[in-house]
């Protein structure tokens, strides 16, 4: 079993209890690097839907035309495709180990 749990390396202090109640569950915490876009499945998300915008042929000329579509195009996202997301997440971690959080082919 696989969980993600995430926590921005600036606010860390504020995290004491919850790293501590983690550790005292023997759970393994993953130090995350805080700027890893490889690592954060929102940029695909974001990627995703912004190819999606593009696709519709028509571009969005206002930015309220862009707001009316985005609740389309973000339930268009389908719960399989948020777990292949996270599923993913594994075989990224070592070339963002080896790259030392710098750009890697991901």
């Amino acid at each position: 079993m696989f969980f993600f749990l995430t926590s921005p390396g600036s606010v860390y202090y504020q995290m004491i209890d919850a790293w501590e109640f983690l550790q005292n569950a023997e759970i393994d915490i993953l130090r995350w690097p805080a700027r890893s876009p490889d690592l954060n499945p929102i940029e695909n998300v974001w990627d995703n839907m912004g190819r999606q915008v593009q696709q519709r042929g028509m571009p969005c000329r206002t930015l309220q035309q862009l707001e009316n579509l985005f609740p389309e195009i973000w339930n268009s996202l389908t719960q399989e495709y948020i777990q292949n997301l996270f599923e993913g997440l594994p075989r990224r971690i070592l070339p963002v180990i080896r790259a030392r959080g710098g750009n890697n082919r991901f």
